[in-house]
């Protein structure tokens, strides 16, 4: 499968709710989030406000705005992963299919 059917089909997981790939993308949302150090912004709205405030509100629409701009990154990040790893399984068996023509 080629690059571009990769990022369709790791966007297709995502729509489609399919649990591994949603909890890779809240993996990488999560990193980028402390990246960012929305993480404390969070924890410190929930300490202020008793969890239940305007901060936590505000501090919550900023963690899902991060999510929906960290969608397309996330695509291309796992989609390239997928075609390094088919990329050395079709080099690892042309190299096994080149040792067992050399054995014929």
């Amino acid at each position: 499968m080629n690059y571009a059917g990769l990022k369709q089909g790791v966007s297709y997981e995502l729509d489609a709710e399919l649990i591994e790939t949603q909890e890779l993308y809240a993996e990488h949302c999560a990193q980028k989030l402390d990246e960012l150090g929305l993480g404390e912004v969070l924890c410190l709205a929930i300490i202020r406000d008793n969890g239940v405030g305007r901060s936590v509100q505000m501090a919550l629409s900023a963690v899902e705005a991060h999510i929906e701009r960290s969608r397309g990154a996330f695509i291309e990040s796992l989609a390239f992963e997928r075609q390094c790893i088919a990329d050395h399984d079709a080099q690892c068996r042309a190299e096994l299919n080149l040792e067992l023509r050399r054995a014929s």
